[in-house]
């Protein structure tokens, strides 16, 4: 008899603690958002026509530094070369 309530008693025990958990997870406010969804849609829109202007995606092209590749392709023949 002993060890069947103390069975049970932990069986009410870890559910009570589950309730609780749970209980406690729920009751937590959601995050409030920054910006409005009027103000986000504002900002996408505007920032959507500077990123797409040719005139800006070429000139941000143009500003990318490659570098010499010509010399960094020349040692990379040289070595498949002499293999």
């Amino acid at each position: 008899m002993t060890h069947r309530f103390l069975l049970l008693a932990a069986i009410l025990v870890v559910a009570g603690i589950l309730v609780a958990l749970f209980w406690q997870f729920q009751a937590a406010p959601a995050p409030e958002l920054a910006n409005t969804p009027a103000d986000q849609q504002q900002s996408s829109t505007a920032s959507q026509t500077d990123e797409t202007d040719p005139a800006v995606l070429n000139a941000e092209i143009e500003a990318i530094d490659l570098g010499d590749l010509d010399a960094e392709f020349k040692t990379i023949d040289a070595d498949i070369n002499s293999l």
